[in-house]
C-alpha cells in the first residue's frame, strides 16, 4: 500500500486518473477470476457435477482469457485501449449475469467462455496504459502498484460473494456480481479519455534503459515464462479444488472462500 501512495505522491492528475482505472480493472478482473474457487462447489452441488466437469468449467474460462489477450493487444491498437477495456469488462460482467441465470450445465459453459473472453482484455490493455503513462524507470513503480492491486481483488470478491451467499442465492449473488462488473465497465467507458500517452521527450530520456533492458530481455523472458507457467498450473490447480477438500473436512462456506 506504500508503494502504491508513493506512487501516487509524484504523479499528475492525468496519470493519477489512468493508474486509478487500471488498477480498478485489475481489481474487478481479478476477483471475477479467482471468484470462480467459490463457486465451482455450488455449480457442482446444483448440475450435479463430476470433478472432470469441474475441471472443465476452471480451464474454459481460463483458457478463453488467455487465448484472447493478443487479438485484445490489437484491437486496442486500432480503436484505443479504455474503450476495448470498457467493453471488455462489460462483457465479463455479462458473462457473470448469464451464469447466474443458467439453467443448465451448457448454459452456464456458455456463460464462462463469454465471460473469459471479456476478461482477456485487461492484463494486455491495463498493462498497456499504466507502461503509457509512467515511461522508462517510472513504469517499474507503477506497475508494481498495478500488479498489486489484482491481489486486492483476488482477496476481496470472494470473501464479498461468500457473505452475499449467506443472504442470497447464489444465482442472485452472482447476478449482483455481475452487475458490479457493468457498474465499473461504465466508469471505464466514461472516462475513455485517461490514457496518457508517452511524451516524446520522456521516450529519448529514457532510450538507454531501455537498451540495455532490451540486451538483457533474451535470456529473462524465457526463464519468467517458465516460472509463470509452472506457477499457473499449480495454483489453479490447487485452488480449484481446495474448497472441495475444505468442504470434505466440515468446512462452511465463508470458511472455503477466506483459505
Amino acid at each position: 500500500m506504500s508503494l502504491i501512495t508513493a506512487t501516487f505522491d509524484r504523479i499528475s492528475g492525468r496519470e493519477q486518473r489512468t493508474f486509478a482505472v487500471a488498477c480498478g480493472a485489475h481489481v474487478l478482473h481479478d476477483g471475477y477470476t479467482d471468484l470462480l474457487y467459490v463457486l465451482l462447489p455450488l455449480w457442482q452441488a446444483e448440475f450435479a457435477l463430476d470433478y472432470a466437469a469441474v475441471g472443465l468449467l476452471r480451464a474454459l474460462y481460463v483458457g478463453a482469457m488467455a487465448s484472447f489477450q493478443m487479438p485484445a493487444g490489437l484491437i486496442a491498437e486500432r480503436f484505443g485501449g479504455p474503450l476495448i477495456l470498457g467493453l471488455g469488462t462489460a462483457l465479463a460482467a455479462i458473462g457473470y449475469l448469464v451464469a447466474g441465470a443458467s439453467f443448465s450445465f451448457s448454459m452456464l459453459v456458455g456463460a464462462l467462455i463469454i465471460g473469459g473472453l471479456g476478461s482477456g482484455v485487461q492484463h494486455p490493455i491495463s498493462a498497456n496504459l499504466v507502461s503509457q503513462a509512467f515511461p522508462g524507470a517510472r513504469s517499474r513503480g507503477a506497475l508494481a502498484g498495478y500488479n498489486f492491486s489484482g491481489d486486492l481483488g483476488k482477496m476481496a470478491f470472494p470473501t464479498a460473494t461468500a457473505w452475499l451467499l449467506t443472504l442470497m442465492p447464489w444465482c442472485a449473488a452472482t447476478a449482483t456480481i455481475g452487475i458490479v462488473g457493468l457498474a465499473t465497465a461504465a466508469v471505464i467507458l466514461c472516462l475513455r479519455g485517461i490514457a496518457a500517452g508517452v511524451p516524446a521527450a520522456a521516450a529519448k530520456s529514457d532510450t538507454a534503459t531501455d537498451n540495455t533492458d532490451a540486451a538483457q530481455s533474451g535470456r529473462g523472458f524465457p526463464l519468467l515464462l517458465s516460472i509463470a507457467m509452472v506457477d499457473s498450473a499449480t495454483r489453479m490447480g490447487f485452488f480449484t479444488f481446495l474448497p472441495f477438500l475444505l468442504k470434505l473436512k466440515g468446512a462452511d462456506l465463508p470458511t472455503s472462500a477466506w483459505h
